[in-house]
């Protein structure tokens, strides 16, 4: 396992024991800080995957010599440059939406690797995905105290758009084992080997 996919992992694990702790105090969870705390940490759980993926992918295209075309690296990087007033290339660290994050990491998946998403973006739990960011970003950056109250209904699209975001990625680790699998078996015939 190479050392982002192990970070991934590592992630996942973490975060699972945080939302599994936090989503069993939800019940009773008088003031809201359990719901506040759960959409804050489901998404934390999203920006921290996107990067190790965008890490993973990169690490998968040098081991299987793919070649990445500059301006997909620049991005899985997350970098960009701008020329400075004394004529000298600055590398600064480039911003962008959650939303257009993910999408990104996803479809470079499906082109480099050839996977496909279980669940697309037509799936109604990416519209929820989409809803528990702008609900993280009202919880960060508030502009009233109505803005930190946290409805059912918010709850419930945090932790149904946290399937759909399992399911694509669990599903692209089976597609990365799949591959393995079939590579082993290539491998056997070109050695003559038998096939089980």
């Amino acid at each position: 396992m190479s050392s982002s996919a192990q970070l991934f992992q590592d992630m996942e694990d973490l975060y699972t024991v945080d939302i599994d702790f936090i989503a069993s105090n939800l019940d009773d969870d008088k003031n809201g800080y359990w719901a506040r705390s759960l959409i804050k940490t489901v998404v934390s759980f999203y920006e921290a995957q996107v990067f190790t993926l965008k890490n993973e992918l990169i690490e998968f295209c040098d081991e299987n010599n793919i070649s990445i075309p500059p301006e997909i690296l620049m991005f899985l990087k997350n970098l960009k440059y701008e020329i400075k007033d004394n004529g000298n290339i600055k590398e600064k660290y480039f911003q962008t939406t959650l939303k257009a994050e993910i999408k990104f990491i996803f479809n470079q998946i499906c082109n480099l690797q050839n996977f496909e998403l279980k669940f697309g973006y037509d799936d109604v739990r990416w519209s929820q995905l989409l809803r528990t960011i702008e609900v993280r970003n009202r919880l960060t950056h508030p502009k009233a105290l109505n803005e930190q109250v946290v409805t059912k209904d918010e709850v419930e699209d945090c932790v149904v758009s946290l399937v759909w975001f399992y399911d694509n990625t669990t599903s692209f680790i089976k597609q990365h084992s799949e591959n393995l699998d079939q590579q082993i078996q290539n491998y056997k015939v070109a050695l003559g080997e038998a096939t089980e």
